[in-house]
């Protein structure tokens, strides 16, 4: 089964210059550009200049091809940088070969980089007298191609966000932020990736026990077989003889299981719902005592019908990624305005970090990595977050970064 992509990562800081799909170049030149060229009748050598002389990606989106021209003030062979997505790229050649010939880049500096799908940018440097300082710059973009196949595809995706509940409950601050920030972000960056994609969502008051499954319901007759569907919940989790349960809007009490039944979700329910659904499939939970979801995933019953419905070939993938584990609490910050667990996935990428398509391993492992950092830095403490089940299948790929 093809591939497909699920775009979780903050928009760059780097603003694209994109006209008609490729973006055209600008170059940012020192105060010496009014100087003389090399050859000119006062015979001083010319100020530093760099510019990205072609920048495209082959026909199928797949490789960037992009060849820069620089000067480096005098230096016979001027040191040149190019960067993409902050992250430096190695030329074809070395700069001593020489430029090519014919079609080919005229100069050292050729590249060839491998694109992900999505939008990717480009910033080259030439640097003179040996200084740590660019002393010109130039940028541009390019564009990245999802298969044919992926973009035949929908991405699904159904937030609940519940800050509001009963007399009675304590009420949440970010988990309506926290679903609304996650689609957001999802819906940003996925249009490379996939044919179209669609989001349902349900605040507060709305995200009742029957709202909820009425959605899932419908999605589950929207979902093809080579769809993605994302589910993501933040509000009220609770335990209750063994079971958890995500609490809807209704719930007024969360040490009542009868209360929890009736106006929850339990674990084997949403479970069983959700293998309903065709199509790679990932549950998101910011909510106390989420792990639990996964346990109740892996018991006996549960996991009999999962092996069942991939030995049918009828799921081909499915993720869970849980903020704690069965017994954990979620928390909220404020600093972050956001549950801690989303602020974790929707961090963007570390300076330097290459941009790539990765699986929901990837994602859970950077939250974690996140989580255990802030606890050891505001709480001087080693607490294991974060949680994650798949089953012993191909992962699908969810995240360019």
């Amino acid at each position: 089964m093809t591939p497909r992509a699920l775009v979780l990562t903050a928009l760059f800081a780097l603003s694209p210059f994109v006209s008609g799909g490729i973006a055209h170049a600008q170059t940012e030149q020192g105060p010496d550009k009014e100087k003389p060229r090399a050859g000119q009748p006062d015979g001083k050598a010319s100020a530093p200049m760099i510019r990205i002389h072609r920048a495209k990606a082959t026909p199928d989106g797949k490789v960037g091809e992009v060849c820069v021209v620089a000067e480096g003030g005098g230096d016979a062979v001027p040191k040149v940088i190019l960067t993409m997505d902050s992250v430096p790229v190695a030329p074809r050649r070395s700069a001593s070969a020489g430029g090519g010939q014919g079609n080919e880049c005229p100069t050292p500096w050729d590249y060839r980089i491998p694109l992900a799908p999505g939008t990717h940018y480009l910033e080259a440097a030439v640097f003179a007298n040996n200084s740590d300082t660019p002393a010109a710059v130039a940028r541009d973009s390019l564009v990245g191609k999802a298969d044919s196949a992926a973009l035949a595809t929908t991405l699904h995706i159904f937030t609940i966000g519940i800050n509001r509940y009963p007399a009675g409950m304590d009420s949440l601050s970010y988990a309506r932020t926290d679903a609304r920030a996650f689609a957001d972000s999802i819906r940003r960056q996925a249009a490379p990736l996939f044919g179209s994609v669609r989001i349902d969502s349900l605040f507060d008051a709305a995200a009742t026990r029957d709202s909820i499954i009425t959605t899932l319901m419908d999605i589950r007759d929207r979902v093809r077989p080579n769809d993605t569907f994302v589910f993501f919940f933040a509000g009220h989790g609770a335990m209750q003889n063994g079971h958890m349960f995500l609490a809807g809007s209704e719930v007024n009490s969360l040490a009542s299981e009868r209360t929890l039944t009736l106006k929850g979700i339990r674990d084997d329910d949403l479970l069983n719902r959700m293998a309903d659904i065709k199509g790679n499939t990932l549950m998101v939970l910011d909510a106390c005592h989420s792990g639990q979801m996964i346990t109740a995933f892996r018991n006996k019953e549960s996991r009999a019908r999962a092996e069942l419905i991939l030995e049918l070939g009828q799921r081909p993938n499915m993720a869970i990624l849980a903020a704690t584990d069965s017994s954990g609490l979620a928390e909220e910050n404020s600093q972050m305005g956001h549950g801690l667990f989303t602020a974790a996935l929707l961090r963007g990428r570390k300076p330097g970090e290459a941009r790539e398509v990765r699986g929901p391993e990837y994602l859970n492992a950077s939250a974690h990595t996140f989580l255990k950092a802030w606890y050891l830095e505001e709480r001087s403490e080693t607490r294991d977050e974060t949680h994650i089940w798949k089953p012993p299948t191909k992962t699908f790929n969810l995240v360019v970064r």
